[in-house]
């Protein structure tokens, strides 16, 4: 790393604040080696951990409940290199379990594998971005798209609104526009990362 870069900090202090950042991400992450033995996890993770919502871990090492299970990740890792790659599965009693993994790092003694987890169903709490800075949108255009993304109808979000569905529609019409979709399902698509 650089000393621009750094800024006056050692590359100490810039390892313990990407730690810290991580430990307090939203998403559920943990590090594993070969034989998938859990060498660090955040806050999250381990709180999913804990009340066996995904993973659990047993004698160290993270599990899926199965040993033909364990095998296929151990098989999924090792075949991942630095790219990430997507793991699914459904766990008998439980959500499915999505894990965006990578290696990073290997060398002769076997290698370090990143897994970042979640359940489809149990997305962070993150708060949206600003929809209406993003794509231009105006207050009360932000405010249907919003509802439209919790699964509101044009007449819910009227009642709701205490305004006319015409006025409702005008906004979807001109949401659909500054997003450049031209139905329910493309502007889901569309905003899937965001929400």
């Amino acid at each position: 790393m650089d000393n621009q870069v750094l800024k006056g900090r050692t590359s100490e202090q810039v390892d313990a604040l990407i730690l810290s950042w991580s430990n307090d991400s939203p998403w559920p992450i943990a590090v594993t080696d070969g034989d998938l033995t859990l060498l660090w996890c955040n806050k999250v993770a381990q709180e999913e951990i804990d009340e066996a919502k995904s993973f659990l871990v047993l004698d160290g090492r993270l599990t899926l409940g199965s040993e033909e299970d364990d095998s296929e990740l151990r098989a999924f890792l090792e075949g991942c290199g630095r790219e990430d790659r997507l793991f699914a599965r459904k766990v008998p009693g439980k959500e499915e379990i999505l894990a965006r993994c990578r290696i990073i790092s290997k060398d002769e003694n076997g290698y370090i594998a990143g897994i970042s987890f979640f359940r489809p169903n149990a997305r962070p709490a993150l708060k949206h971005p600003s929809f209406r800075r993003l794509f231009g949108l105006t207050k009360s255009e932000e405010r249907v798209l919003l509802m439209l993304l919790d699964g509101a109808s044009a007449d819910n979000i009227a009642a709701i609104l205490g305004t006319s569905l015409a006025t409702v529609r005008k906004h979807v019409s001109n949401i659909y526009s500054k997003l450049e979709v031209g139905s329910r399902e493309g502007l889901f698509a569309r905003l899937r990362l965001y929400y």
